[in-house]
């Protein structure tokens, strides 16, 4: 695409993001400005627990947990465990001991297995993604919308998995898994 396209592209793409957030009927402003919100008390210290500031919280203690154990991880009940543990020591809050992931799917699997999970993680993330992603300027027209498609899927999943540990569910990998699996069968059979 050329640099005025790309231009064109962007401003769009900001005008349509700017107008969902001035739309009161979408909600979204109220969403950016609670989150904004429970950033500020989290950073101020403010001990009431939001979305936000357990995510926070999950995160920093996976963060520690990943040093202590940073290549053979803790194990799924393990990882429990030991937020339980944090908690109980004061450490955090102990109502984060109840989630079973660390709601990143990146720290989820660097704490629960280790660098190899970490590993295996980025492989199923960034194959995908390079493979598709060598199509996206060649080829017909079918062609590259698929290669759009498939490169999409893993750019999703790794939005998705910021803020949420959705390949921690099976579900959640059996629909990337299926995704990729029909994208590449179909990408490979286009002229």
């Amino acid at each position: 695409m050329s640099l005025s396209w790309r231009v064109t592209l962007i401003a769009a793409l900001m005008a349509l993001l700017g107008s969902l957030y001035v739309m009161p009927q979408t909600g979204v402003a109220t969403r950016v400005d609670n989150a904004i919100d429970s950033m500020r008390q989290y950073v101020a210290g403010d001990d009431e627990m939001t979305s936000v500031s357990a995510r926070l919280e999950m995160w920093r203690g996976s963060s520690q947990l990943i040093l202590e154990r940073p290549l053979t991880g803790w194990g799924g009940s393990g990882y429990q465990d030991a937020m339980r543990e944090r908690g109980a020591e004061g450490v955090q809050h102990p109502s984060l001991g109840r989630f079973w992931h660390a709601h990143n799917d990146v720290l989820d699997a660097w704490v629960k297995r280790g660098l190899p999970g970490l590993l295996a993680l980025l492989a199923l993330y960034f194959m995908p993604l390079w493979l598709f992603a060598r199509g996206v300027s060649a080829g017909s027209g079918e062609r590259r919308a698929l290669a759009v498609a498939g490169t999409l899927v893993p750019v999703a999943f790794i939005d998705f998995g910021l803020t949420y540990s959705f390949l921690a569910y099976p579900a959640g990998g059996l629909v990337y898994a299926l995704l990729i699996t029909i994208l590449w069968g179909l990408y490979r059979q286009a002229r």
